[in-house]
């Protein structure tokens, strides 16, 4: 419809306004299911417990066959889903598609899993989906490895804009199936093959870890809160005498990552109190009441009790 109403075509019907039977409003991944908390076949048949205490348990969901399946997944990054959609569910997503879709991945590759489980067991020819750009790298990126083992990808946009109703994103648009389709097109360019990086040169996806570097980084600490300085911002606290007579520069550190290495340094700093409890972070006075101030009021907030509590 869009591709008519952009082209100069009268969209002679719209079906939302039509009475279809064919569209379902469901969890596309969980079938939720409920069990009674009743402990004894005598408290069940009572009517004790009702729904509200119900324990809750869910199962895959189950795709109608179809020949094609095309789809605009909901985009979530594997660090939000708890948030959106709560622990219960996350924990659930997790146990359901172990082994199929890591825990690591964004929400909208269950929907690639999903298909690709469909099209191995005959239940689709094909699929075509959009996914956010980052599907071609990190722990995204294992679930088009397992679509390219049990089949294929023949066509891709590895990275294009996507403004709509004010959001502007980058997104992956990926079409696959069981092989069948020889000619294979990536970003508008025929190609021998795509990778799972959605790339068709070397396929880097591949390398192996060099055992040699393995003592040279490691992944670092998660700060989890406004931690981050602008190089002026260090400087004033790195200049600020304390009670104690302790340098501000023993927790007030310059702050680099891999970007810092192979592009531009961007001269960032960190407030770093290591392992120091609380009153001795306390003798750091201007870092720490930074820390207080800009910290503190997001940490206090936390489920996660060592988090909230070693602010």
């Amino acid at each position: 419809m869009k591709w008519r109403r952009d082209n100069g075509f009268s969209n002679e019907r719209e079906p939302v306004l039509q009475n279809l039977e064919n569209f379902q409003n469901e969890d596309a991944l969980l079938v939720p299911h409920f069990r009674s908390k009743a402990k004894s076949l005598k408290e069940a048949q009572a009517g004790e417990h009702t729904a509200d205490d119900a324990l809750k348990f869910y199962s895959e969901r189950k795709w109608p066959e179809c020949d094609v399946i095309v789809s605009n997944p909901p985009f979530l990054g594997a660090t939000k889903i708890w948030k959106e959609l709560g622990r219960e569910y996350q924990s659930e997503l997790w146990r359901v598609y172990e082994g199929r879709v890591l825990r690591g991945a964004d929400l909208c590759c269950y929907w690639f899993e999903k298909a690709r489980d469909s099209i191995e067991h005959r239940d689709c020819r094909r699929a075509g989906l959009l996914a956010t750009q980052g599907i071609r790298g990190g722990a995204s990126r294992e679930t088009l490895r397992r679509i390219k083992e049990t089949g294929d990808i023949f066509f891709a946009i590895s990275d294009r804009e996507w403004i709509l109703d004010g959001a502007n994103v980058h997104v992956s648009m990926i079409a696959f199936d069981d092989r069948e389709q020889a000619e294979k097109w990536l970003d508008g360019n025929k190609v021998r093959k795509i990778n799972s990086n959605l790339t068709a040169a070397v396929d880097t996806t591949t390398a192996a870890r060099l055992q040699v570097h393995r003592e040279l980084c490691f992944r670092g600490v998660p700060k989890v809160g406004k931690f981050e300085l602008t190089q002026e911002e260090a400087l004033r606290l790195l200049g600020e005498p304390n009670p104690s007579l302790k340098p501000n520069s023993d927790v007030v550190r310059p702050w680099m990552n891999g970007l810092d290495v192979t592009r531009r340094p961007k001269h960032l700093w960190i407030i770093d109190f290591g392992e120091r409890d609380k009153e001795a972070a306390a003798q750091y006075a201007e870092p720490f009441e930074w820390v207080r101030l800009n910290v503190l009021p997001t940490r206090s907030k936390n489920k996660r009790g060592h988090r909230r509590d070693n602010w």
